[in-house]
């Protein structure tokens, strides 16, 4: 069968390499590959069988490219042969590839070879992703060139990956200037920016007016106030993960008011994602402020004057997850997204057993009045500990959409409280009343006591339990209020 009329993608998996070299082999091959104009991209997908027959050789795949001269991507992602498919491509005449994808494939090994093959395609290639190492540096180096100058002659270069391991001098406005006509740079670092790198541009009024996403393991304060004064107000798209250095020491190294204003500046951005990964257990608290009054200052300039739902996760740094310690985050349909690291001195930060810390408004002006979607992940077998979450939540989310606490134990669900709309368009403006789905598990009589004091028109109840403790099995609910 000739290659389909009308497609323009086409992936190779290991069994289908062989009907492809059978049919390259063959004088039939122009009737099979009759449609190959049409192709844009070509995808290797292997781990299915590791056998020889099914890799191509240098001939066959030169065959088969030429077979395909409007291809535009390769993506070599999944292939099983990646470093030896490379090397045959710098034979291949391919006049209109813009990108050539290696991913994360584990079986590739060269950086240097995959800087060939986009060197050798330097013309027409629109994207690239570089492992920014000592291979390369040393590749570079036996061409009398640098790597920055050698990207200088990508003439359509639009997007860059970069992941730098060995550079402590290399900032992202190098890159720039090395490739004019940028538009969304990824730049990953094992270093922080230099503060001498950052002190040569701060004067120089150099703006980032590219779609920018970054991992670094901190902030500088000189970093972050070029970033505060450098950023476009043309930027759409922006990301910025820092990787070993916590939010309030951050905070505290910058100043709040430096934070406040880059908080603001990247939350005036369309699509935004700023993210701290660390999670600690009790981060020490400085200053006046408790800490989430600090998160709550930073949230505020970042929410700016924007009137949009706000869906939050406060997690428990126990609990071994993907989320980010301290993030916040606008989607691309607006819509806020935060996570929050809390701790033993945010459940318990009260002089009250029932209630936990929240943020001083006199300092953060917001609090938690401002989320709409709640959720905590906590990792304890302490009853109370939900019941003061869901006290929490009750009196101070008074725009409240959805609530789920989970309380884990030993990897399981302990215990678990869940209320939400289903299937009902929700305006900001409704109060907790309209909520009309509650499931819990494990909860005891006085959560549930708590629920039906707050929440009115509850339409659908869900209650489990399992044999954790024999009180929790038959919870007895008061109706009541629900009628």
């Amino acid at each position: 069968m000739a290659i389909p009329l009308g497609w323009k993608e086409v992936t190779l998996q290991n069994h289908n390499v062989s009907l492809v070299q059978s049919h390259l082999n063959n004088f039939d091959g122009d009737q099979y590959f009759k449609n190959g104009y049409l192709i844009k991209k070509l995808t290797f997908q292997g781990t299915v069988d590791y056998r020889d027959s099914c890799k191509f050789n240098r001939l066959e795949l030169l065959e088969l490219l030429n077979h395909l001269p409007n291809l535009n991507e390769i993506d070599l992602d999944e292939a099983d042969y990646p470093d030896e498919y490379l090397k045959f491509l710098l034979d291949a005449d391919l006049q209109y590839i813009n990108k050539i994808d290696i991913g994360s494939n584990l079986f590739f090994t060269r950086s240097s070879l995959l800087f060939s093959v986009y060197n050798t395609f330097r013309s027409s290639i629109t994207s690239i992703r570089l492992l920014y190492n000592r291979n390369l540096i040393n590749y570079n180096s036996r061409q009398t060139n640098t790597t920055l100058n050698s990207l200088t002659q990508f003439r359509k270069l639009t997007k860059l990956e970069l992941h730098n391991t060995v550079d402590t001098n290399l900032a992202p406005f190098q890159i720039q200037d090395s490739c004019p006509k940028l538009k969304h740079l990824e730049f990953f670092s094992d270093h922080p920016i230099s503060e001498s790198a950052v002190r040569y541009v701060l004067n120089d009024n150099r703006r980032i007016d590219l779609n920018f996403i970054s991992s670094l393991p901190s902030l500088s304060a000189t970093y972050t106030r070029y970033l505060v004064d450098y950023f476009s107000n043309q930027l759409n798209d922006l990301n910025i993960v820092i990787s070993r250095q916590n939010i309030f020491k951050w905070i505290d190294i910058i100043g709040m008011e430096l934070a406040t204003s880059f908080m603001k500046k990247a939350g005036g951005i369309d699509k935004t994602c700023l993210g701290f990964v660390l999670r600690e257990k009790n981060p020490i608290q400085t200053g006046n402020e408790n800490n989430m009054t600090k998160y709550f200052m930073l949230l505020n300039s970042f929410r700016g004057t924007r009137q949009t739902h706000c869906t939050a996760k406060f997690n428990d740094p126990v609990r071994k997850i993907k989320d980010f310690g301290y993030s916040f985050i606008y989607d691309i349909f607006g819509n806020l997204f935060v996570t929050y690291n809390i701790y033993e001195g945010d459940l318990h930060g009260s002089d009250t057993v029932d209630k936990m810390a929240v943020p001083d408004k006199t300092s953060s002006i917001i609090g938690l009045e401002i989320f709409h979607f709640l959720e905590f992940n906590l990792s304890s077998q302490n009853n109370g500990d939900v019941y003061r979450v869901l006290n929490y939540s009750l009196s101070n989310c008074h725009g409240l959409r959805s609530l789920k606490i989970t309380c884990y134990w030993n990897g399981l669900v302990y215990s678990s409280l869940c209320f939400r709309h289903l299937g009902r368009k929700v305006s900001s403006d409704q109060a907790n009343g309209d909520i009309n789905f509650l499931n819990v598990k494990n909860i005891t009589a006085e959560c549930l006591d708590l629920v039906t004091a707050h929440l009115h028109n509850i339409e659908t109840i869900s209650l489990k339990a399992k044999d954790w403790s024999r009180k929790y099995n038959n919870p007895v609910i008061d109706l009541t209020y629900l009628s």
